[in-house]
């Protein structure tokens, strides 16, 4: 696989990569097969999202970063996975997490930590 992120052995952070990656990534849950990313931000700048709920994260720090992705399709306790879509094809999900609760339903913010070096 040439994929981007590598999940994080220690548990420290969510993933692992390189400041220079440019990796594609959405969320899927087993839960609840509807969900999808509709906003996202990188250490508090704006990230695209498809209309796909696809998104292309680049110019990564050095050290910890933070992605966090308004999903929507979800219910309380859900699991969701970061899965990035690798350049040769496949898809290798990286992170599980799952959906908290907020007053009226689901929380739809999920925030994963991206340690480049």
């Amino acid at each position: 696989m040439s994929c981007c992120l590598d999940p994080d052995p220690t548990g420290l952070y969510d993933a692992r990569t390189s400041v220079s990656a440019r990796a594609k990534v959405f969320v899927e849950s087993d839960a609840s097969p509807t969900a999808c990313a509709v906003s996202a931000t990188m250490n508090g700048q704006p990230v695209e999202v498809t209309a796909s709920g696809r998104m292309t994260l680049s110019g990564l720090q050095p050290s910890t970063n933070v992605l966090a992705i308004i999903v929507v399709g979800t219910q309380a306790n859900n699991d969701i996975h970061l899965v990035e879509a690798c350049p040769d094809g496949t898809t290798r999900r990286v992170k599980q997490k799952f959906i908290g609760a907020a007053p009226g339903g689901p929380n739809p913010l999920v925030s994963f930590r991206i340690h480049a070096s």
